[in-house]
């Protein structure tokens, strides 16, 4: 593969992950409100968060983004875009 191509399937690569980290991102942030009935925590330091709370959000919120980019990675793989 030459360059040009290396380098347009990186920046492809890199709008795609920012693109589904995002939604990934904002997806939870809806079914945390739809499913708990408030926004989710988001200042670590604010001492009205209960600690549980705090916890679950980091974790759960962690792991679909995370969940979502390693998809993304591996189906850009598979189409070998990258």
């Amino acid at each position: 593969m030459n360059s040009k191509h290396s380098l347009a399937g990186g920046i492809v690569a890199t709008a795609l992950l920012m693109a589904s980290s995002a939604l990934a991102r904002r997806g939870t942030e809806k079914s945390w409100a739809l499913i708990a009935g408030k926004e989710p925590p988001t200042e670590d330091t604010n001492n009205e968060v209960d600690l549980k709370e705090a916890i679950t959000w980091a974790l759960v919120s962690g792991a679909v983004v995370g969940l979502t980019r390693l998809a993304v990675r591996r189906g850009l793989l598979f189409k070998k875009v990258v």
